[in-house]
């Protein structure tokens, strides 16, 4: 299934939401660009393939965050391994 522009940018501002994530860290972290979702939102359309990597990233993003009710804080890793990355 092709994604429209509009269709990305809905998914992308829900993403954000849900996440409580900053949209200059989405941009950085997604496509290593932060005013990526600025670019968005004034009209810029993306290729199939970077819809995709931006696709991928939420879902891989998603499916890191716990689903016990552990914290995520607002680096989006659970608890542990935010306290092992800092150790």
């Amino acid at each position: 299934m092709i994604i429209t522009d509009e269709e990305l940018l809905q998914r992308i501002e829900a993403f954000l939401e849900r996440t409580d994530m900053a949209p200059s860290r989405f941009g950085r972290e997604a496509m290593r660009e932060p005013s990526f979702i600025e670019s968005l939102r004034n009209g810029r359309s993306l290729s199939l393939k970077n819809a995709n990597r931006v696709l991928r990233f939420m879902s891989e993003f998603d499916s890191a965050v716990p689903t016990d009710g552990g914290s995520t804080g607002q680096t989006g890793q659970s608890s542990t391994a935010a306290e092992s990355a800092s150790a």
